[in-house]
């Protein structure tokens, strides 16, 4: 018994086809299917780059509404935002775009405002803030960055190379081995006395310390007893003065037997200026040899080459960072179910996105009627020829469909394999994306081919419902299927797997 005939079939084709024009001509004259519900609010900022119809907007990190839409207005951009009705914007509020991390699209994010202000009204123009700074101008201050490096090392080079340069450089020098020869003179005149103040230095060096453990135990006790004392000196200011005479005349006698010490202080003060005159001779070598452009410094300041390499690296990193941020990864699941057979059919989707208008898809089905292929054996020959037996073998396999998709305004056509064989698909974008209308034709060498229409509604953030009419001119296999699937963008599956807790962490 046949499930549809011919008639049938072409009256179900009509309807489809009087449904889509319904729906183009709603789209056409700009009717909408319902006022939406919220506070509209516009605001206005000088670059949107990345930022996308139907993109979230969050107040506080929390999800607070939807882009409308972007328009151009004197040649500003201009956002129309929805605000759920249950979320209240105080006048002040201020918006701003941010991204989701490095790779991630892009939202407004709107602050809540002062909490005495009243509400916002519907359809109030509020203040735009911050902007996420443009890549292109990024590269070309980092390429600007290394031309001026290029410019002070040339200025460098320039100045120690010339003739002037060198002299005062030679003078410099000059003047800094005559000031070290005199503190020479200096410290060998007074090498003994420097001597005796080390001895010194170390005698004291060692009675501090044993002072210092001995008395460990009772210098949390002096510092307990500093505020009260600090309070005895501001009532025995009388005696002050006379404390100060005491305690000077004691710091004169420790000076008078410590002024071998100083002469230790001059002595490593030689040495001192003995180290800056190799370093200054060093100094001038390599300076010599900068000049020369010879060794790794001096190359790297007289080639130029340096600069243009430093130059393309800079735009090609310019030009990665630009293709990192229009990537977009998504991972899907849908499952359909066929109301005549009573048998589900199983997705597994990964979409990768280079650009809004163009995306690579990866699907892996479970298909419950699995793939079938066809066996012909020659039994026997006689007088008419050979006799052959044809037989179909079905094996439980999972298929597999990799396509590509271009998109043109809001018709998407695809192309490549479905269910392990050739074929072609478009697809018809309505209400924001939120209702796909889709074609599908594949298998084209078998006896009938397979032919798909569906509808898929997209609801919430990541759920979706879909029906159509599978196998559409077979008549042993035509059925019609319900199903739903959810998606994931790769933000998304990074906020969810951070949420999972993990054992022993």
């Amino acid at each position: 018994m046949k499930f549809f005939d011919k008639e049938e079939k072409v009256g179900l084709l009509v309807i489809f086809a009087l449904v889509s024009l319904a729906y183009l001509t709603v789209k056409a004259g700009n009717l909408s299917w319902g006022r939406k519900k919220g506070t509209v609010l516009y605001t206005r900022f000088t670059n949107v780059r990345g930022l996308d119809k139907g993109a979230q907007v969050r107040v506080a990190g929390v999800e607070a509404g939807r882009v409308e839409d972007i328009a151009l207005i004197d040649g500003v951009p201009r956002l129309t935002i929805l605000i759920f009705p249950e979320v209240k914007i105080r006048k002040d509020a201020v918006a701003s775009i941010k991204s989701q991390g490095f790779m991630g699209e892009k939202y407004v994010e709107l602050s809540p405002g002062t909490l005495n202000l009243p509400y916002v009204e519907n359809e109030a123009s509020i203040r735009a803030g911050d902007e996420n700074q443009d890549l292109d101008q990024l590269a070309r201050q980092l390429s600007d960055l290394a031309g001026d490096l290029k410019k002070i090392t040339e200025a460098i080079n320039e100045t120690i190379a010339s003739p002037e340069g060198k002299l005062a450089l030679k003078e410099t020098l000059e003047n800094v081995r005559l000031i070290t020869a005199q503190f020479k003179d200096i410290l060998e005149q007074n090498a003994s006395k420097i001597h005796t103040a080390v001895d010194n230095f170390q005698q004291v060096s060692s009675n501090l310390n044993r002072m210092l453990t001995k008395n460990e135990a009772r210098i949390s006790q002096i510092i307990q007893d500093l505020q009260g004392f600090a309070h005895v000196l501001r009532q025995e200011s009388p005696t002050l003065a006379s404390n100060f005479q005491s305690v000077a005349q004691s710091l004169n006698e420790v000076i008078a037997e410590n002024r071998e010490s100083l002469h230790q202080g001059l002595t490593n003060a030689n040495q001192l200026v003995l180290k800056l005159q190799s370093a200054t001779d060093n100094l001038n070598a390599i300076l010599t040899t900068v000049n020369k452009g010879e060794g790794t410094v001096g190359k790297l300041v007289k080639d130029d080459a340096l600069y243009r390499d430093a130059k393309e690296t800079l735009a090609g990193f310019k030009t990665t960072l630009a293709k990192a941020e229009d990537f977009r990864l998504y991972l899907g699941y849908r499952s359909e179910y066929a109301t005549r057979f009573e048998k589900s059919k199983s997705y597994v989707s990964l979409r990768l996105q280079p650009s809004n208008d163009k995306y690579y898809q990866v699907e892996l089905i479970d298909d419950y009627r699995g793939i079938t292929t066809s066996k012909e054996t020659v039994t026997y020959i006689d007088s008419n020829g050979p006799v052959t037996n044809r037989e179909e073998i079905t094996e439980d396999r999972f298929k597999f469909s990799v396509q590509i998709a271009k998109r043109f305004q809001d018709v998407v056509l695809r192309g490549g394999l479905i269910e392990s064989s050739g074929g072609i698909g478009m697809d018809y974008l309505l209400m924001n994306n939120g209702l796909q209308l889709h074609a599908d034709a594949w298998d084209f060498t078998a006896e009938k081919p397979h032919l798909k229409l569906g509808a898929d509604y997209y609801f919430g953030k990541y759920f979706s419902v879909n029906t159509g009419v599978d196998h559409l001119i077979d008549d042993d296999r035509l059925s019609y299927y319900l199903g739903a699937g959810f998606f994931f963008e790769d933000e998304d599956l990074k906020y969810l797997l951070g949420k999972i807790p993990i054992p022993g962490l």
